[in-house]
């Protein structure tokens, strides 16, 4: 029984295609692959479509929305100059609406960024960010979660609140 994508729920490609400006990336549709129980995401020096390098990207885009709710997930990050793992929320509809649940710099293993990225009353967009010095999260797995409500957007890692925003 060979684990697979069930594409129902998931899809390997962002909203707006298999490339992200300014990223030096093509992100392919067998960027990644399942062993020893886990989903490993694939990155490789390999030139594709005029893009240095590929990768893997799953999204749910287009096959679940939610508003207000808990996501969570056990991750291993890689450690590396020029990864850029990251694990977010994006708007269903595509757009600048974001709640980024970890983005680590693959040069700095040990630092966790949470952000948000939202319009205020006036539709300016807003940004918001923290930062956390924790353990190496490329040393072992970790639990990233966020929990969005109306009042409040918490973010976790193992079980312990790192960040929480109230103002958005």
């Amino acid at each position: 029984n060979i684990p697979r994508l069930d594409i129902s729920k998931w899809t390997t490609e962002l909203t707006w295609g298999r490339i992200n400006p300014p990223e030096l990336q093509y992100y392919t549709p067998d960027g990644f692959t399942f062993e020893d129980g886990a989903l490993h995401i694939i990155a490789n020096k390999t030139p594709l479509n005029g893009m240095e390098y590929t990768s893997g990207v799953i999204t749910t885009h287009q096959s679940f929305q939610f508003t207000y709710g808990q996501v969570e997930a056990r991750l291993r990050v890689p450690a590396g100059q020029g990864l850029w793992p990251a694990l977010w929320l994006l708007d269903y509809n595509g757009s600048a609406n974001e709640i980024d649940i970890l983005e680590i710099l693959g040069n700095q293993p040990d630092i966790l960024y949470m952000a948000m990225h939202y319009p205020d009353s006036n539709g300016e967009s807003q940004n918001t960010m923290e930062s956390y010095a924790g353990p190496d999260f490329s040393a072992d797995y970790h639990i990233f979660s966020v929990d969005w409500s109306p009042t409040a957007v918490i973010w976790y890692v193992d079980g312990i609140e790192r960040y929480r925003m109230t103002d958005h």
